[in-house]
């Protein structure tokens, strides 16, 4: 058979433009607030946002033999984001004006004017042998402009692997498995520096000069440092491996997905505390420090337990496991391996996890006996140790249908477990640190560990929140749905083709030991939960009607 030959070429090209302008004014005696304020005040911002990207791609696809399958891409992307925005600003305007310049306090401010652009170029190639086995290769070069002035472009390899082996003839036939498919692969990818982190900064500001001769002096424009930049700086890189098999069993009745991954991540970036009599106002310096190891397995089971016209009973169960370990924080500016980065509960220290939590140690001894703590019973280490993982490691959700009434209706219900790691209850910490509304203090009964958290935590020098770290692992009854398709009969009406009825409840019970609000409460977007007086996940529900036409 002679050989196909198909070529195929694509380019975009675009630019997405957000201009934006913001106007308050609030005239003179009309503003709804108190204090100065009420003497008027007009506020004019603008913002643009720009994003301008291009990409070219050819595809070439060649059949060289009847068994195989070859492909082939080259292509290049550019990607240019910038943003600016100012400010203008005036205060205690003057009967009848509404222009920021009219306002007896005047002020202007501005971001600075940021770019962040990336050329990008690739090779694939992909070749398929008798429709089992799938072999992928390629390589991308990244160049951006967030990299420090020393160092040029970053390489990221990739390759993988899929080969549907039960369909060999010397793999032996088995009547309840169906297919296996093996698969694994290798690649690198990389997350970019901020856009000007690699850039030394100035703030303008006045310096008072002295005059020879003379004990006075004069206000002088110049420059302070803002960031110490670092020429050195590069992406953060990450090497995965992914290794697994896919197997359908039992008339395919069960779909099994098992995957095992370790994942090196190099150059990690850091924000490196520096000595505030550096004199930059910015007291931390992005540096590519850190190696982490990443490690774990990821499960899915699907499964049709019965089926019939009448009645039917599916579930799916999803599970993973991760562990991190920190394996280096590179060296500081002395050429000393860095043990800890970071201070505070949560840190990042070499042979742990990230952002793991570190507490002082504290030790008690009711020494007379009386069942009452008092301060010099409590004895608090003054260094840290480490005692944890501060995000789930384990994660496992249980998901079943059922389909009732000749498959009219569909029930649905939803269980989430999260574990593997610890949590610190801030309300309960914050509460015996700051008064004695807590059980340690004020529960006649309490217990010695509970007066022992709160003399360690309130009437210790130094002192430790530890006795609120507390097991974060819960089970919730996540979701109760019920779905019913209407009959014709009662849509005609709407003149619909079909409709549904949905009833939902979420959030329905919850079983844990953690003693705080919710397991699941936070109030910030950082990577650890931050709990103090914050409510858990609310229980609602809702009814949606779905038609369709």
């Amino acid at each position: 058979m002679a050989a196909v030959h198909v070529m195929q070429n694509d380019g975009t090209v675009g630019v997405d433009l957000a201009d934006r302008m913001d106007v308050t004014l609030c005239r003179f005696s009309e503003c709804p607030v108190q204090g100065t304020q009420r003497q008027g005040r007009s506020i004019v911002g603008h913002t643009n946002d720009r994003q301008f990207t291009s990409k070219l791609m050819s595809t070439a696809t060649w059949r060289p033999r009847q068994w195989a399958d070859v492909k082939g891409t080259v292509g290049a992307d550019y990607v240019n984001n910038g943003n600016d925005a100012s400010q203008a600003r005036g205060d205690i305007l003057p009967p009848g004006a509404q222009r920021p310049q009219d306002g007896a306090i005047p002020a202007v401010s501005g971001t600075l004017s940021t770019a962040t652009k990336t050329l990008g170029m690739y090779v694939q190639g992909q070749l398929g042998m008798r429709d089992r086995l799938f072999l992928t290769a390629a390589v991308r070069s990244d160049q951006n402009s967030a990299f420090g002035s020393n160092f040029q472009q970053v390489y990221y390899p990739k390759f993988s692997m899929s080969y549907v082996v039960s369909d060999e003839s010397f793999f032996p036939k088995l009547g309840w498995l169906n297919q296996l498919r093996l698969r694994g692969a290798y690649g690198q990818s990389g997350v970019q520096p901020g856009p000007t982190a690699a850039l030394v900064t100035y703030n303008a500001t006045n310096l008072n000069v002295g005059n020879p001769g003379t004990s006075s002096g004069t206000d002088t424009p110049g420059l302070r440092a803002n960031d110490l930049g670092n020429a050195d700086l590069k992406p953060e890189t990450s090497a995965e491996f992914e290794g697994g098999f896919d197997a359908r069993v039992l008339d395919n009745r069960i779909n099994l997905e098992l995957t095992y991954f370790r994942k090196q991540t190099k150059d990690a970036l850091i924000s490196q505390p520096i000595a505030p009599s550096a004199a930059p106002s910015n007291v931390t310096v992005l540096r590519n420090l850190g190696a982490i190891r990443n490690w774990g397995f990821e499960a899915a089971l699907q499964t049709t337990l019965m089926k019939n016209p009448n009645f039917g009973w599916d579930a799916t169960v999803s599970a993973s496991h991760l562990s991190n370990k920190i394996i280096t924080l590179g060296e500081d500016d002395a050429g000393l391996p860095n043990k800890t980065v970071g201070t505070g509960n949560n840190r990042d220290s070499v042979g742990t996890s990230v952002r793991g939590w570190h507490f002082r140690p504290y030790t008690f001894n009711d020494a007379d006996g009386d069942g009452l703590l008092i301060p010099s019973e409590v004895q608090v280490s003054p260094t840290f140790q480490y005692y944890g993982y501060s995000q789930p490691r384990d994660i496992l959700s249980i998901q079943s249908g059922f389909d009732l009434l000749q498959r009219r209706l569909r029930i649905n219900a939803m269980f989430d477990y999260k574990g593997g790691y610890k949590l610190l209850n801030q309300t309960a910490n914050i509460q015996c640190a700051q008064s004695n509304s807590c059980p340690g203090a004020s529960k006649p009964d309490a217990t010695l560990a509970e007066q022992a958290a709160n003399i360690a935590t309130r009437n210790s020098n130094p002192s430790t929140a530890l006795g609120f770290l507390q097991d974060g692992s819960y089970w919730r009854f996540r979701e109760l749905s019920g779905t019913w398709t209407l009959p014709r009969r009662l849509i005609s009406a709407a003149r619909a083709a079909d409709a549904s009825l949905t009833f939902a409840a979420r959030n329905l019970a919850l079983w844990t030991d953690y003693t705080g609000p919710d397991p699941e409460a936070n109030y910030s977007q950082t990577d650890v939960q931050q709990t103090y007086s914050t409510s858990g996940q609310r229980t609602y529900f809702t009814l949606r009607v779905n038609l369709h036409y």
